[in-house]
């Protein structure tokens, strides 16, 4: 008889088992960070947005009142608009907020698309009063949070 070289069907067997165990603890974990990552991007573009409106307030003595991708236009009572392009799949709903006796101030909310956490869909900021605070979870002027 001939020399046989190979694996035998025990074998070959065995290491698709191994690799379907690894591939059902690995694609999970993959998915998580994609939602972390996703959600890491809201974050990251809120906070470039409440950059961009500190330094609209420094120049100009109030908040804007929209976000585009530019030009910054001049304006007081929310009449401003702010330069921001947010990541991609990113939506940022803006809003200006004023009240009697409390002052000005804008919040607002971020969402992907692509989130499938119901617990973190949406992150949000504000500032200004706490009254601005789009949601519950937003406790702190200036300060990210997400629910």
């Amino acid at each position: 008889m001939g020399d046989r070289r190979g694996f035998t069907l025990i074998e070959l067997l065995a290491v698709m088992v191994i690799m379907g165990v690894l591939a059902s603890i690995g694609i999970p974990k993959m998915a998580a960070f994609k939602q972390r990552a996703l959600q890491t991007a809201m974050i990251s573009d809120l906070r470039h947005l409440a950059e961009a409106q500190e330094a609209f307030f420094f120049t100009y003595g109030d908040y804007a009142g929209s976000l585009g991708p530019g030009p910054e236009v001049a304006g007081t009572g929310g009449g401003g608009t702010v330069v921001l392009v947010p990541s991609d799949g990113v939506r940022i709903t803006m809003a200006y907020r004023t009240s009697p006796g409390v002052g000005e101030g804008w919040n607002a909310i971020a969402h992907h698309d692509g989130m499938s956490d119901p617990n973190r869909d949406d992150c949000g900021i504000f500032m200004g009063s706490t009254a601005n605070s789009p949601n519950v979870a937003v406790t702190e002027p200036g300060v990210v949070a997400c629910w």
